[in-house]
């Protein structure tokens, strides 16, 4: 499908370098069905979706796959995206930790993390630092009826004039 997945997995490391289209579309890395997968050191630029997790067969779901001190350039529209097809909501324990950098793109069209309608995101790391560069969509937005759980550090770097506020939204 073009898309660098990452599929049945349990315990992998994707290490030490940068994914980036050459249009401005797709998607960096997409886990289907992993179990403690770990991205580490990775920049994504130029993409459409950073990084997705999705669960899209029956009976499939994804669970402790993080994404560790990584960089989503303001030049990726959304950096994480969780999302189900056909497979169990459950993404348990999946999330970004370490010294991670989500930029805002200048004029943001989508949030910066989105939950799918049906996922389920609970005990999730979420440590992340996010440059906000527009106050005008919320940086996290679930359209899931599941409540999200995360943990973690959350810092927010304005830029530009932008208001600290639209973090969240449901």
């Amino acid at each position: 499908e073009g898309v660098p997945s990452i599929n049945d997995f349990d315990s992998a490391t994707l290490s030490d370098l940068t994914l980036r289209s050459s249009g401005g579309s797709g998607v960096g890395v997409e886990f289907r069905a992993t179990i403690g997968v770990r991205v580490e050191r990775v920049t994504f630029e130029s993409l459409d979706t950073g990084a997705r997790y999705l669960n899209r067969t029956a009976g499939s779901f994804t669970e402790f796959t993080t994404l560790h001190d990584v960089w989503f350039s303001w030049s990726t529209v959304t950096a994480v995206a969780y999302a189900v097809e056909a497979g169990d909501p459950s993404f348990h324990g999946c999330g970004i930790t370490g010294q991670s950098i989500i930029e805002q793109p200048e004029a943001p069209t989508r949030s910066s993390i989105t939950m799918s309608a049906g996922a389920c995101v609970y005990n999730a790391p979420l440590s992340v630092g996010f440059f906000v560069r527009s106050s005008t969509v919320p940086l996290i937005r679930s359209f899931s009826d599941y409540e999200q759980t995360f943990y973690g550090d959350v810092r927010i770097e304005c830029f530009a004039g932008a208001a600290a506020g639209g973090l969240l939204a449901a």
